[in-house]
């Protein structure tokens, strides 16, 4: 059997190549149980689902060991989804492992997800190593969950020292609690600490003489990325039909420059998604000139021929990338690029100075250059 075989896993992924990829991915490092679904929505119906099954008596129904989601989608999104597995009632395990993916890990993002209970974060682009070990990480070594008046999840305390600041948490009012079959609203109050027994690493298909030892993936991880890399033309594809959609929404902004609003936001919503796959699908040039375009876009005031310009280029290099298939950024063709970019950016600069660039970019931008 292989190592992850009996690893129940959820995806949650608006895109639908992406979620098939993911799949595929990581059917392929030896998961057979996994689930997809492409809203913070279904995600809920499922898992909700999956809770009235159990109490229900049902026989053979098979669980959800880990959740895997977007943290940005349309609707209910991935730290919705979150705050409800954690608190709503018809959760149906709110000691969950809950891994969330994210293109943009600014510091109020990952506080904001640490606050609701988050048990790890993959920021995009991220390598499939990335990925196993975060997996690996909540089977192996759980963090213990704590309950106060303010926070329910893992302790988000990772330093394994002892503490030597001033304990906020009141010790003289914990409580140990070793079941999970509890009403956690009626515990409020007091701070609660969890312990629990791992019921996830005895699923991993270990050999009993190397109990004790770290978990090899390896072999996992060499038959996942054999699995991307045999999905090139697919993303290829992918990457370049994403292209022609900022193409012809600047077609559209040039065309009727009234409705720029809908163009840039279509632009900025393509751009948001390539610069978080790009780098993993094994591009990234795509993800570095994705995040300029994106930042681009979400700063854009007022549409003039110099802000066209740059906006075109930016289309057109991610495209080239991926038709140039420059993969090592310090491959000669991928210095070409980077040098085509980097002049569109200087040619931006000495018509509207620095300080034009400072507004769009913050202040000192030199992004992307030839270096």
């Amino acid at each position: 059997m292989a190592l992850f075989e009996r690893i129940s896993l959820l995806i949650v992924q608006d895109d639908a190549y992406v979620c098939r990829l993911m799949r595929q991915v990581l059917f392929n490092a030896g998961f057979r149980l996994v689930r997809t679904v492409r809203s913070g929505t279904e995600a809920i119906g499922q898992l909700s689902a999956l809770r009235r099954a159990r109490f229900g008596g049902g026989l053979g129904v098979q669980g959800i060991d880990i959740v895997f989601s977007e943290a940005y989608m349309p609707g209910i999104n991935g730290v919705d989804l979150l705050r409800w597995i954690r608190q709503d009632p018809n959760s149906p395990n709110r000691f969950m492992p809950f891994i969330m993916v994210t293109g943009e890990a600014d510091e109020d993002l990952v506080y904001g997800c640490r606050d609701v209970g988050m048990s790890e974060m993959v920021a995009k682009p991220f390598s499939l190593a990335t990925l196993l070990q975060k997996i690996t990480h909540v089977i192996e070594r759980p963090r213990q969950f704590v309950l106060n008046r303010a926070y329910f999840g893992p302790d988000r305390r990772r330093q394994k020292g002892e503490w030597s600041g001033r304990e906020r948490r009141g010790m003289h009012q914990v409580r140990r609690f070793s079941s999970e079959q509890t009403n956690l609203n009626v515990m409020r109050g007091q701070t609660w600490l969890f312990d629990l027994p791992n019921r996830l690493k005895p699923k991993l298909e270990v050999d009993p003489s190397l109990a004790g030892m770290p978990v090899d993936y390896s072999a996992d991880l060499v038959k996942a990325e054999a699995a991307l890399a045999s999905a090139e033309n697919e993303t290829r594809d992918y990457v370049l039909q994403a292209g022609n959609r900022m193409e012809q929404a600047f077609q559209a902004l040039v065309k009727n420059p009234a409705e720029k609003q809908q163009a840039l936001a279509e632009i900025a919503q393509v751009a948001r998604e390539l610069r978080g796959h790009g780098g993993t699908f094994g591009y990234p040039l795509v993800s570095q000139f994705a995040r300029s375009l994106h930042i681009f876009t979400e700063s854009v005031q007022d549409i003039n021929e110099d802000v066209g310009d740059l906006l075109k280029a930016h289309i057109d290099v991610i495209k080239i990338v991926v038709r140039q298939n420059a993969k090592m950024e310090s491959d000669p063709i991928a210095v070409e690029i980077k040098g085509v970019m980097g002049k569109a950016m200087d040619k931006y600069t000495r018509r509207r100075g620095q300080a034009g660039l400072d507004k769009l970019f913050g202040t000192g931008a030199k992004v992307p250059s030839a270096a």
